[in-house]
């Protein structure tokens, strides 16, 4: 996790966070942050799964999130290699998994400041939480892992 980085932008975002309120991220609203990630990935699948994870594509991945929060769309990782998109995918997967199981646990999950745009969410939460992101999990064989399709599932969502 890369809170440096993550701070800079929330700086460059809204001027000055010193004054600013903390908002408190829980598990299911960090899951509903990251879903769109699942749209980027989709496509890619195939090619994602046949690879294994190798640990000398993570500097390449915290690249592509750093060019992703610069912007925001998925053309920015069109040159990155295989390698790396596996590294994205699994730190994004378990993620997803880790903030399910907080959310099982009421647990808050982290914090951002409070008034960002929309449009800056999910870059920050990337920046915060997947850059430098320490896999909480082995990875595993990779022909059960797959992609989330349609809406996060309606038990994370606090109503």
């Amino acid at each position: 996790m890369s809170a440096k980085l993550a701070l800079k932008f929330f700086n460059k975002i809204l001027g000055s966070i010193d004054n600013v309120q903390p908002e408190i991220v829980g598990g299911g609203k960090l899951a509903e942050i990251l879903w769109p990630l699942n749209d980027i990935f989709r496509s890619r699948m195939d090619r994602i799964l046949s690879i294994r994870y190798d640990p000398k594509f993570e500097d390449e991945a915290d690249k592509a999130i750093e060019r992703f929060a610069s912007n925001p769309i998925p053309s920015s990782w069109e040159d990155i290699s295989p390698g790396a998109w596996r590294v994205l995918f699994e730190r994004h997967r378990q993620l997803i998994i880790v903030a399910m199981i907080n959310e099982k646990t009421g647990n808050a999950f982290t914090t951002i400041p409070s008034g960002l745009p929309e449009s800056a969410i999910l870059p920050g939460i990337m920046l915060l939480l997947l850059h430098e992101m320490k896999l909480p999990f082995s990875v595993g064989d990779q022909k059960d892992l797959g992609v989330w399709q349609g809406l996060p599932p309606e038990s994370m969502k606090r109503h």
